[in-house]
This record gives structure tokens, C-alpha cells and sequence, in this order.
């Protein structure tokens, strides 16, 4: 059977890492048409956080790093993984459903296929059916990352030759290693993308690139601009079509459920 290896980083998410792990474990066809490997790296939390893990998550595996930053404790996991299909999840993220891995599969399985994403909701921290972003990506072409184009990554699986080719995250971003990884991917196997239009991870807002503090905006945007110029799909103009894009994903009214 195929493996998926899943990725968390963790730092005192308390109960919010147990909600993002049974999503995981609760995947249709687990055990059956795949196997399962989910990597914890762990910032060594002291809040409890993996408290639970050994009573009902077992196979689960822990691993601690000093706090250096999310993108090295991304780059951690992937030396560990031993998946043929890599994803990351963090800690108070969660699939939404549990078809998500097995619609994922079915399209990896294709050999021209090496990359799938899908659709991703921003809710409310304490109150999750609040709805207050829907970032529906749409399919995707190579002059799509000109005009500010990305996929939100949590919503983003990749096979393990993809990593092989072109790198893991770099961790002189702090904020933005997703971003530059995302480009340097999709330019390279911009024939070999498929866009699964289903919604597939719930994002608390409040994570390091959507908490609305000006400082993090600022060294954002910053890095933005940096990865748009190395990786030569733009300039200034597609730093701003990529923020524009946030303001059509605000849902000013609405819930989960809808």
C-alpha cells in the first residue's frame, strides 16, 4: 500500500493538536487502500499538548527540536518521512473531512499526476462555525504565480520526487518558506498539477501569517517580494495581485456549515 507521511509542527497548541491528529486517524480507507505515518515535531511544549498521544494515538511519532522556526521543523520531518506522499498539517489545522486522503490518493495514484491541492477555510480561533475566509484556488497555470497565484499549503500533497527535485523549504524565510517551496514546485512541474476542487483543511485564523500583527505583515510582504525576485515571476505588481486575492477570499457573513 502507499504511505502518506503527515507533518505537524507543534508548540503548546494544546487541545487543537488532538482535533488536527484524529482528523488525520479518522481518514476513510486508512489501514486498507493506505498506510499512515503522522511526525510530530515538537518545539518541547509545556502545556500538555501531547499528553493525550500515548493513550489514544500511539503510532503517532514524536520528535523534539528546539524552537527554530516552523520551516526547520518542516525540513525535520521530511528527513524522517518515509511516505511516497508528503503533506503537512499543523497543529491547529484539520481536515475537514474524511474523504480527504483517499480523493487525494485517487488522483496521485496517476502517474503524470505529482502534485494535488484543493480548497481551504479560515474560521474564527475560539468559534470555529465563524467563518472569515474561503480560499477556493481555482485550477492553475504557470502564468497564474505572475499574477499572485498560490495554494493555500496545508491543502497542498506532494509526492515524495517532487522534494527530491527541487529542495526542501528554505529556512532564511521565517514567515514565507512555504511561498518560495510552492513557486520553485509548480514551475518545475507545472504539467504534472492537479487541482481537486473540494474544500479540505479548516485554518484557525491566528497562525503566524494571518494574525494580523503589523510587524509580521511588514516582514511578510518583505519576504514575499525577496521570493517573487529570486524566483523571477514578477515584481512589486505581483506582491500586490497576491494580497488583492485575500480580500475576494472575506466571507463578511456565513458559518461552517453552510
Amino acid at each position: 500500500m502507499i504511505k502518506f507521511s503527515i507533518i505537524t509542527p507543534n508548540y503548546n497548541s494544546g487541545k487543537l493538536l488532538k482535533i488536527c491528529t484524529k482528523s488525520i486517524y479518522v481518514q476513510s480507507g486508512l489501514g486498507k487502500l493506505f498506510e499512515l505515518e503522522h511526525i510530530i515535531i515538537d518545539g518541547h511544549s509545556n502545556d500538555g499538548s501531547l499528553n493525550f498521544l500515548t493513550a489514544e494515538f500511539s503510532n503517532s511519532q514524536v520528535i523534539f527540536q528546539h524552537r527554530r522556526g516552523v520551516f526547520s521543523a518542516m525540513n525535520l520531518g521530511l528527513s524522517l518521512a518515509t511516505g511516497e506522499i508528503i503533506a503537512f498539517l499543523n497543529a491547529d489545522d484539520c481536515y475537514i473531512d474524511p474523504a480527504v486522503l483517499i480523493s487525494v490518493l485517487n488522483k496521485l495514484s496517476l502517474d503524470n499526476v505529482a502534485l494535488v491541492y484543493g480548497d481551504l477555510i479560515i474560521v474564527n480561533r475560539l468559534k470555529t462555525y465563524k467563518v472569515q475566509r474561503v480560499w477556493t484556488t481555482g485550477n492553475f497555470s504557470i502564468d497564474q504565480l505572475r499574477r499572485g497565484w498560490m495554494p493555500p499549503h496545508p491543502s497542498l500533497f506532494a509526492k515524495r520526487k517532487v522534494f527530491d527535485s527541487v529542495g526542501n523549504f528554505n529556512e532564511n524565510f521565517r514567515i514565507s518558506g512555504d511561498y518560495d517551496w510552492i513557486i520553485r514546485a509548480f514551475s518545475k512541474f507545472k504539467n504534472n498539477v492537479y487541482y481537486l476542487p473540494m474544500k479540505l483543511v479548516m485554518m484557525r485564523s491566528g497562525g503566524i501569517s494571518n494574525n494580523g500583527n503589523l510587524n509580521m505583515l511588514l516582514k511578510k510582504n518583505f519576504e514575499d517580494l525577496i521570493i517573487i525576485k529570486q524566483n523571477k515571476i514578477g515584481g512589486f505588481i505581483t506582491l500586490i495581485l497576491k494580497k488583492l486575492r485575500k480580500l475576494t477570499q472575506i466571507k463578511w457573513i456565513g458559518n461552517y456549515h453552510e
